[in-house]
């Protein structure tokens, strides 16, 4: 769908931008009562109150918060520095780039 504009003043376009706007949030609120009672349907179809849905679907299989992994334990460590270390993912630190340049094995810092 392509609509010439070009020909309409300032005025008219100000207009046109605001009933567009209007019509987008319109819209938008009827697809979220539409997908609302879709989900209402669900529920009564399965016996279920809305609440009781939403519990079932978070306890089985459901989201999880994001950040919910365990953090990578360090595998490598600097022996000059044993604050610095380095899970082996990623690029290599430049402590161990350095040592490694100069001949070193990856597998003298292994922890």
């Amino acid at each position: 769908m392509s609509t010439d504009l070009s020909h309409l003043s300032v005025a008219e376009l100000e207009r046109v931008i605001t009933q567009a706007k209007n019509l987008v949030e319109t819209k938008q609120v009827d697809a979220i009562k539409e997908g609302y009672a879709q989900i209402e349907k669900i529920a009564r179809d399965l016996n279920l109150s809305l609440d009781e849905l939403i519990a079932a679907g978070r306890e089985k299989g459901g989201r999880t918060k994001s950040g919910s992994r365990k953090p990578v334990e360090a595998r490598y460590r600097n022996p000059q520095n044993a604050s610095d270390t380095w899970t082996g993912r990623g690029k290599a630190p430049r402590w161990l780039a350095a040592k490694l340049a100069k001949g070193a094995k990856k597998e003298e810092f292994l922890i």
